[in-house]
């Protein structure tokens, strides 16, 4: 299982990929379950907890590149997602 989220010009959204032999009508059910306890965990986190994960967040997101192999996928990501943002690390 993966997960990540996207966002192209128009939208933004989490895509949750499985492999899996099971039914796919049981899988679908486990990912609807799963996002519905995972808005409870966030409909329940302290506003201290949730600034603390912000912050890491945008930590994150803010962190230069360590590898010209993290820039050059940073910039397939953007043009395979037509969110073109080439000098957001600059």
């Amino acid at each position: 299982m993966s997960t990540y989220g996207y966002s192209s010009i128009a939208s933004m959204g989490l895509r949750v990929r499985i492999q899996s032999l099971k039914d796919p009508t049981f899988l679908e059910e486990r990912i609807e379950d799963f996002l519905v306890s995972f808005g409870s965990l966030l409909e329940e986190m302290t506003s201290d907890t949730f600034a603390y994960q912000k912050e890491g967040l945008i930590a994150k997101k803010l962190e230069k590149n360590k590898s010209i192999a993290e820039e050059s996928s940073d910039f397939w990501t953007q043009m395979q997602t037509g969110y073109y943002d080439f000098l957001r690390g600059a």
